[in-house]
């Protein structure tokens, strides 16, 4: 689950890395990801800020990120997600079930679209996802308080150092 692509000044967001890509679909990705960077390098003295501003936002980078979508879409053994929401959601789905300490309740199945499956389908996923982060958000803050206040018995314990 690691993404090789890494460069000086630059963060990548991580994301569950496809299970099994083939080497085609590894190099498609490559290259894809080297197009955004292409795209970014012809625009040195733009900020990120603006450089994604959905509405001042470069073609070429538009063009290099969609690229970099159906590459790696590809690779997920996935084509033509409705839209964002779906993709983020399926990734965050993958996401829980590769760091899950639980095993998985029930077996996986592949998902087939149904007649009469609606765009609300895809909004109830995106708000288990998004439930799930908060409680994901709530247990390390709770983490947080816990760890800032053993800290702070510590100080109170522990002779200070000069």
């Amino acid at each position: 689950m690691e993404c090789a692509f890494r460069s000086p000044g630059i963060v990548y967001n991580n994301f569950p890395w496809p299970e099994n890509p083939t080497d085609a679909q590894r190099a498609a990705i490559e290259v894809a990801a080297q197009g955004v960077l292409d795209a970014l390098a012809a625009h040195p003295n733009a900020s990120l800020a603006d450089l994604y501003d959905p509405v001042t936002m470069p073609p070429s980078l538009v063009k290099a990120h969609q690229a970099l979508d159906v590459a790696v879409d590809a690779a997920y053994g996935r084509k033509n997600f409705r839209n964002d929401a779906e993709r983020v959601a399926f990734l965050f789905e993958l996401y829980q079930k590769y760091t899950s300490l639980l095993p998985s309740s029930a077996p996986a199945r592949k998902s087939r679209k149904r007649f009469g499956q609606t765009a609300q389908d895809g909004d109830e996923t995106v708000k288990r996802v998004v439930a799930r982060l908060n409680e994901v958000e709530r247990l390390a803050n709770q983490r947080i308080v816990v760890e800032e206040t053993r800290r702070g018995w510590r100080s109170r314990i522990e002779p200070a150092t000069a």
